[in-house]
């Protein structure tokens, strides 16, 4: 099964980066650098992420463990947010017009300003979609699942 993680990440310019490449810096000393990942963006250019924290350290351990299991690197669809909830529109507004493309994967919701409008207009269009995703409310993401009243949607 392949995985999406979507979250938002404390770096207000980062603007909305979907990647199906997280690699790791190559190492200087012969020993892997796992303070920082790359994510390579669907315009081709690469931005680095400090792994320390919230949805850059979900990825960070997700991609060790695939990778570690022999899985398929997960996609990441990531934006940029000071905390007042621009990037995580654009992360909801994504998933919204692109959930079909998504059918039978699993999607990890991490850290997300919670908005219940966007939240539940992510669901229903979830209705539509066949294999249904195994979903995944995880960190910041469960208070939008909890105060939608739709926890009982997700598998995880």
């Amino acid at each position: 099964m392949r995985w999406l993680i979507c979250g938002t990440i404390p770096l207000p310019s980062l603007g909305l980066v979907v990647s199906d490449a997280v690699v790791y810096p190559a190492p200087a000393s012969g020993l892997p650098d796992f303070s920082h990942l790359l994510l390579k963006a669907q315009n081709g250019s690469v931005i680095t992420l400090p792994v320390n924290r919230g949805t850059a350290a979900l990825i960070a351990a997700f991609s060790l463990t695939a990778q570690a299991a022999g899985l398929e690197s997960p996609r990441v669809l990531v934006a940029g947010d000071d905390g007042r909830g621009g990037g995580s529109r654009l992360v909801y507004k994504f998933l919204h017009n692109n959930i079909g493309n998504f059918a039978g994967w699993g999607i990890t919701f991490h850290y997300f300003l919670p908005d219940i409008d966007w939240h539940n207009r992510l669901l229903i269009a979830l209705d539509d979609v066949a294999p249904r995703p195994l979903l995944c409310a995880d960190a910041g993401f469960l208070y939008a699942a909890k105060m939608s009243g739709y926890a009982a949607s997700y598998d995880l």
